[in-house]
């Protein structure tokens, strides 16, 4: 169960206070690896300590990821995106559950909970507790579901997936484009950071996350690259465009009715047809008459807009504009 995400004492909330529901923290772990020190990604709270916006307190059972945690978003908010929150340190610990369930087939309620120190670190080492309450929060530890490396076994490859930029996202030259990504290794240690490479300019920057305006125009393909302390490593690649600066000028203003919209205008595009572009991801393509309105729909966010000239090869561009609502 989610403890709520008040930075308060999760006592003071239901159903996170019951009796029989494992109640879940959320811990920030920007590299699944303890001792902290990892650069943050999405937020600003320091690595291995808890959620400066989770509950805790006495109810709290157990303490799992939940800091720019990768999740599913709707379609028109770009299908994916990072998400912090109880709720997504929760499902972690249902997983860990739900695979020990598998194995020892509890009959009962009691008997699923009994499963809780089966999930649970034996100790509270390399993270920090700064709520306050003088509560060390047990952590999620499935290290015993991984395989264990011996003398002559195998070795598996690191797993590294990009989260920014999009797939095939579009960029003017001289515009500073954010990569990051992460890695992982089930079966050793990774050696050192990310190392991202493209395929026109050759190494251009290391770490978890980084921002470079260096670029040359032209259709690159990004590869991020892990090795293990085994010496395997694995890689994620994605291909991004970037366009000569041209003299197409894109402006974005918040609308507010029952919905919001971003209203975008441009001038100085010459082709029939336009391609609108929302975090990298293409949006729509549409007349070029200037003008395009995107429903933002309700609540609060951040989105980056870019329009590109269709059918152009490479293609001509915007600047990039970022509106918040």
């Amino acid at each position: 169960m989610a403890a709520g995400n008040s930075d308060d004492n999760a006592l003071n909330y239901s159903p996170a206070a019951f009796n029989n529901v494992l109640t879940v923290s959320a811990l920030a772990d920007f590299n699944g690896l303890p001792g902290g020190g990892a650069a943050a990604t999405c937020r600003s709270d320091q690595d291995d300590t808890l959620a400066d916006f989770s509950n805790w307190g006495s109810a709290i059972d157990i303490a799992a990821p939940g800091v720019c945690i990768l999740s599913t978003y709707p379609l028109e908010k770009g299908q994916y995106g990072t998400i912090s929150g109880t709720s997504m340190a929760s499902p972690y610990v249902a997983g860990a559950l739900a695979l020990q369930a598998s194995v020892n087939k509890p009959g009962d309620a009691a008997a699923v909970k009994a499963l809780y120190s089966k999930v649970v670190t034996a100790g509270n080492l390399n993270w920090t507790d700064d709520s306050g309450d003088g509560i060390q929060e047990k952590l999620l530890d499935v290290s015993t579901f991984a395989p264990t490396m011996i003398a002559g076994g195998s070795n598996t490859a690191p797993v590294v997936h990009i989260t920014s930029p999009a797939n095939n996202g579009s960029f003017v030259s001289g515009a500073s484009i954010s990569f990051a990504g992460t890695a992982s290794d089930v079966d050793g240690n990774l050696s050192g950071s990310l190392e991202w490479t493209s395929d026109i300019n050759g190494p251009i920057g290391t770490g978890n996350s980084f921002s470079s305006t260096a670029l040359s125009p032209g259709t690159h393909i990004i590869t991020a690259t892990a090795t293990d302390n085994g010496g395997l490593s694995g890689s994620d690649s994605i291909t991004i465009t970037v366009s000569e600066a041209s003299g197409i000028t894109l402006t974005v203003m918040v609308t507010a009715k029952v919905n919001k919209f971003a209203d975008l205008t441009w001038d100085g595009a010459v082709t029939t047809n336009m391609d609108v572009f929302r975090n990298g991801n293409m949006l729509v393509t549409t007349a070029n008459d200037g003008a395009y309105r995107d429903n933002l729909g309700k609540g609060s966010g951040t989105a980056t807009y870019q329009v590109c000239e269709n059918g152009t090869t490479p293609a001509a561009c915007s600047n990039s504009a970022t509106v918040s609502w």
